[in-house]
């Protein structure tokens, strides 16, 4: 592929985004495009995308849209600046944390496909076979896969160093011994805990370290960057992320949807600010694939490693509690609202179970659904505000079964209860009530329902 050509796919492949896949649009213009016979595939540093002219020409224009949508991903995604920091000079070690990263890119990319079909958008990129190490019914973060993976390695090169000391000339990914010593390679504590969690999610390790890809390593999609450049990388991409959600958002009307559980990564950030509609961050949150970014796993606490991305396997089909208050403080409009938000919410998730309440100082009506329903739509009462009898009737619930959620539609004008319930509680509020009123909030979040209204 000459310059001209590759000028062309450059220019295509940024207008198919910026058309069809806004989600990806400011970050296809944002990065550099550089023709370089040096890499065997592509990869990226951040700021340019690396090509090879010879791997160009064995992709259709479609497979190299999706190559090009998998390198954004990876600075989307934070792949660059998420490196364990033991990978910062070991190659072998930086190759296994491209692999897990690679093998997330792609259930994303499935993610993103599935969500535009459901509005009537056919992703039309075709991407290379990968070779997976694990299947895709296996829901984990990069950092999680990772340990697993490393656990892998030295339990090969393990194995090699014990075939090195019998004679019969064990080898590393290298071609080369592996180690100098002749001594087998330990297996450490953070090992051992990652084949206990490998277990735990079903992945075979054993099958995993016959892998032919763990042995030869994965040409390296990204690479790494220096330590001092990361905080501004970081700042760059988030801002990227900020506009891409929105514009997702937007494209996608109510879907109800926070593109792959990157909301996490705005979280305890005052830099960058992340304007979205109040249901995507309830979504958000009933993902069965979310990523705690800011919260250390604990899983590997005792080891001395700080690993990000804790998994948080939440029921597929959750179980929620929903309220609406109907006192003579709510408008038709808002009320209007506040059906509108709960339905989409109902459509999106599609509960196991669902506990309905209306109440003003007092529960109006109660039902119990199975699956998606209809929301009713009671008249309001006029009456005084108290959300203490709907926490009463939770309370009642919670000391039966779990619930995933609790979602309260008000205004904020009322008696509060004292004690918080087990599950997380959102409290849906009109803009114009929330900084007045969210003073007296005594427990969960605030969230404001004008995108609705």
């Amino acid at each position: 592929m000459n310059q001209k050509q590759f000028d062309g796919l450059v220019k295509w492949m940024q207008s198919e985004c910026a058309n069809y896949f806004p989600f990806y649009a400011a970050a296809a213009y944002k990065m550099e495009n550089v023709l370089d016979p040096h890499v065997n595939t592509a990869q990226t540093d951040g700021r340019k995308i690396y090509w090879s002219p010879t791997f160009l020409s064995t992709l259709s224009q479609y497979g190299a849209l999706a190559v090009f949508l998998e390198e954004l991903t990876h600075c989307i995604a934070g792949h660059l600046w998420r490196a364990p920091g033991e990978t910062a000079n070991n190659p072998a070690l930086f190759d296994l944390w491209n692999l897990a990263c690679d093998q997330v890119i792609h259930d994303i990319l499935d993610a993103y496909a599935d969500e535009l079909r459901q509005v009537g958008i056919t992703a039309p990129w075709t991407r290379p076979d990968l070779n997976r190490v694990v299947s895709k019914e296996v829901i984990i973060s990069e950092e999680r896969l990772y340990e697993i993976l490393r656990a892998a390695f030295l339990s090969q090169k393990s194995q090699d160093g014990r075939k090195t000391q019998d004679g019969t000339g064990g080898k590393t990914e290298s071609g080369n011994s592996p180690n100098t010593s002749g001594e087998p390679v330990s297996i450490d504590k953070r090992a051992e805990k990652a084949k206990e969690d490998a277990e735990q999610v079903g992945i075979e390790m054993g099958q995993l370290m016959s892998t032919d890809l763990l042995k030869r390593g994965l040409p390296g999609k990204f690479v790494q960057i220096d330590e001092r450049d990361k905080q501004a990388l970081e700042r760059e991409w988030l801002e990227i992320l900020r506009i891409g959600i929105e514009a997702h958002c937007e494209q996608l009307g109510i879907p109800g949807f926070s593109p792959f559980g990157f909301l996490g990564m705005f979280r305890n950030r005052q830099d960058v600010k992340l304007q979205i509609p109040w249901y995507v961050q309830l979504i958000d949150m009933l993902q069965t694939r979310t990523y705690d970014w800011y919260k250390p796993n604990k899983y590997y606490e005792d080891s001395g490693l700080i690993v990000m991305g804790e998994d948080t396997i939440i029921n597929e089909r959750p179980t929620l509690a929903i309220a609406i208050d109907v006192s003579g403080s709510i408008s038709n409009m808002l009320y209007s609202a506040f059906i509108k938000g709960a339905q989409e919410i109902v459509n999106t998730t599609n509960p196991r179970k669902t506990y309905f309440y209306t109440c003003d100082a007092c529960i109006r009506t109660k039902h119990e659904f199975e699956g998606k329903f209809t929301v009713p739509e009671p008249v309001l009462s006029g009456g005084g505000t108290d959300f203490r009898p709907v926490f009463m009737k939770i309370a009642e619930v919670e000391s039966q079964e779990h619930l995933d959620l609790i979602m309260y539609f008000t205004d904020l004008q009322g008696v509060f209860p004292d004690t918080p319930p087990k599950a997380p509680v959102y409290w849906i509020a009109p803009e114009y009530s929330i900084l007045p009123a969210s003073k007296n909030v005594p427990f969960g979040d605030v969230l404001p329902i004008n995108y609705v209204c």
